[in-house]
């Protein structure tokens, strides 16, 4: 892989009901933010995004790693 990336994956699908029956669906997924650089200023334009939560930060194998997850 090289680096900076974004790793995604579909997370969870938030279902909306009435009446019992769904009627509105959201999927949420797990948006990685993946750089060399502890400066890269990509977290900064991600977190403002519609829908987007910043979830954590871990550092590993001198990559800094910033974990969102957006729903659409």
């Amino acid at each position: 892989m090289n680096y900076p990336a974004i790793v995604y994956q579909r997370d969870r699908i938030w279902t909306n009901y009435a009446s019992n029956l769904p009627y509105a669906h959201r999927d949420r997924y797990q948006v990685t933010h993946i750089s060399r650089d502890p400066l890269d200023d990509t977290p900064d334009k991600i977190k403002k995004l519609p829908m987007t939560r910043f979830m954590s930060y871990f550092a590993k194998d001198n990559l800094n790693h910033n974990v969102f997850s957006i729903y659409f």
